[in-house]
């Protein structure tokens, strides 16, 4: 849901800081969730806001892209997540 208020209001947000960086708090707490279905979930959904940010140029983009940088130096060693991470930013590039 968090997701998609953040794509349906991307303007708003970008303009927020704070409202930013709640989300971007919420969604690292949810990285970090014990329940890898969670988990997976929180990064793809993640990173389909990343991607539109970037579309967009929204200064969103750079805040949401080092904390998915930073989730994943702190990601434990779990191959299926640090495949997904190490695929979508490979996508992005």
């Amino acid at each position: 849901m968090l997701t998609e208020i953040w794509l349906l209001f991307t303007d708003y947000v970008d303009d927020k800081e704070e409202v930013t960086n709640t989300l971007i708090f919420v969604f690292k707490r949810t990285v970090s969730e014990r329940t890898k279905s969670i988990r997976l979930l929180s990064i793809a959904y993640l990173f389909k806001v990343l991607e539109k940010l970037i579309a967009l140029k929204k200064k969103a983009a750079l805040t949401l892209y080092r904390a998915l940088i930073f989730s994943l130096v702190e990601a434990p060693y779990d191959p299926t997540i640090r495949e997904l991470f190490m695929t979508n930013f490979n996508d992005l590039f």
